[in-house]
């Protein structure tokens, strides 16, 4: 018997959140404005990445891979992401999301 999708659960909001990139709220200007971050078609702002724990270098493979990628992707006078706990970084970047 196939699975009805009619009868499948919602997903929580912790799963499409777990899922996300970036949130499609930051897309909105009018928050983006009552957050107090920049308002631009291409904004930059502070944002905290979570590594991925399956990398399949392990977890300094992730670390290692997303400094290589921060480097390539933004301005030289960019700071260099903080490592702020085991698997989180924190950085200013675009919204536009990276998977590593």
């Amino acid at each position: 018997m196939a699975d009805d999708p009619k009868k499948r659960p919602e997903p929580s909001l912790a799963d499409r959140f777990a899922k996300m990139v970036a949130p499609p709220e930051l897309y909105d200007s009018r928050r983006r404005r009552r957050w107090g971050l920049e308002d631009s078609a291409n904004p930059r702002g502070p944002y905290v990445v979570e590594l991925n724990l399956q990398h399949l270098e392990g977890l300094n493979g992730a670390a290692k891979q997303f400094e290589d990628l921060y480097r390539e992707l933004m301005p030289a006078d960019a700071p260099m992401p903080v490592r702020i706990a085991r698997t989180y970084y924190r950085c200013t970047s675009k919204a536009t999301g990276w998977w590593i």
